[in-house]
């Protein structure tokens, strides 16, 4: 299994730069959640599978990229992230057999990689949303970040 570059568009672009901090820049408000958009992209399809959120493709004009270096550099963390959503996303109601095998069987198999790809990224944009709207209005006060990193975490409520 093997990532390419991702590209994102549209609002989750401006999402993604909001929230990340690349190459010393900061965004308006003066913090970021993320020091880098890899970073994003490793938890992003977490939280979207942990909150059940999905998200297309926005068409917008907007894009940032996550060069393929970043990408090979977390090759590892990625496929291990992209299995664990596999497993537990059960929109199609598969049996746990059928769900070990798309995440472990197909791996050369295009038009299956490509379907799981398809699951994987919808993950990544909605947990993107998820954690834009958690913090976007917290980042210009640290006490109100922190307070809302601790409710984020607070899983039990």
């Amino acid at each position: 299994m093997l990532f390419n570059e991702k590209v994102f568009h549209g609002k989750h672009a401006e999402y993604v730069i909001f929230l990340c901090k690349d190459r010393g820049q900061i965004n308006e408000s003066g913090l970021n959640l993320f020091q880098s958009k890899i970073e994003l992209y490793i938890l992003a399809p977490v939280i979207g599978i942990i909150y059940n959120r999905k998200a297309q493709t926005d068409p917008g004009p907007k894009k940032t990229t996550i060069q393929l270096q970043q990408i090979n550099n977390y090759q590892d963390d990625l496929e291990y992230v992209y299995r664990i959503v596999l497993l537990l996303d059960n929109r199609e109601n598969l049996s746990y057999e059928e769900r070990l095998d798309r995440a472990f069987k197909y791996d050369n198999d295009e038009k299956k990689t490509a379907e799981n790809m398809k699951i994987f990224n919808e993950y990544v944009l909605g947990g993107i949303e998820y954690i834009y709207e958690t913090f976007n209005d917290s980042l210009g006060n640290e006490e109100e970040l922190l307070y809302n990193l601790i409710e984020f975490l607070d899983f039990e409520n």
